[in-house]
């Protein structure tokens, strides 16, 4: 049985790659990947 949940994440942005809130946000997801895949 697995403990993993669903997300949606919205990402949108005029200018996503000078967001720095998006640029914290997409490195959160990346980080709960690795967590959920190890």
């Amino acid at each position: 049985m697995s403990n993993a949940s669903n997300v949606l994440l919205v990402y949108v942005h005029p200018e996503p790659r000078q967001s720095i809130a998006n640029k914290a946000l997409l490195r959160a997801v990346r980080d709960l990947e690795k967590y959920n895949n190890s």
